[in-house]
């Protein structure tokens, strides 16, 4: 009997939501870095959370791209408030910034 997981599935007893809320701390801590308050030497640190959630923690398909997107959303989200851009144009570029976030 092969015991083996694949790659799109997540092992029993992931804890998903750490992953989510690395993610989310990479994704503020690149929104500090950028446009408003230009704390550029976050950008040397920023994604480890990350990366290190995704590396360590072995998330399976569907969780990689839940961080991925939880990311996106927290450097995108006050990144377009904080440019004043109009609704749709901000809504377009949170868009688009996060699901290319997901995909990566």
């Amino acid at each position: 009997m092969d015991v083996s997981v694949r790659w799109w599935e997540r092992p029993s007893g992931y804890p998903r939501l750490t992953t989510y809320a690395l993610a989310g701390m990479s994704g503020l801590l690149l929104f500090l870095a950028d446009f408003p308050v230009h704390a550029w030497p976050l950008q040397a640190v920023a994604l480890l959370p990350w990366c290190l959630a995704l590396v360590r923690l072995r998330p399976g398909l569907w969780t990689g791209l839940g961080a991925g997107f939880c990311l996106g959303l927290c450097y995108t989200g006050p990144l377009v408030v904080a440019l004043e851009f109009p609704i749709l144009l901000g809504l377009g570029l949170a868009l688009y910034l996060t699901v290319l976030w997901a995909l990566l």
